[in-house]
């Protein structure tokens, strides 16, 4: 048996005042990847948010790993917005 390696889609998207959304929730990656900065597992995350789901939430660290400088970047943005 073979396993599939096609990509999976990544579960962000845009909503439409631009806050980048988790899985098709309400939860964004500011939240999602704030509470991992704080030191929260992915186990800890999942159980938090229970609508992302572990592999979504491992998805967007991994995505986050991969893409720190834009994503850093995004959330320092966020942040000026709020203010």
């Amino acid at each position: 048996m073979k396993l599939d390696l096609s990509p999976q889609p990544l579960p962000l998207a845009y909503d439409t005042d631009g806050n980048l959304r988790v899985g098709g929730t309400r939860v964004t990656l500011d939240t999602l990847l704030g509470y991992f900065s704080q030191g929260q597992s992915p186990e800890e995350l999942a159980r938090g948010f229970p609508t992302v789901g572990l592999s979504g939430i491992y998805a967007v660290i991994a995505y986050y790993h991969s893409h720190k400088r834009e994503v850093e970047a995004y959330l320092e943005q966020q942040q000026q917005n709020a203010k």
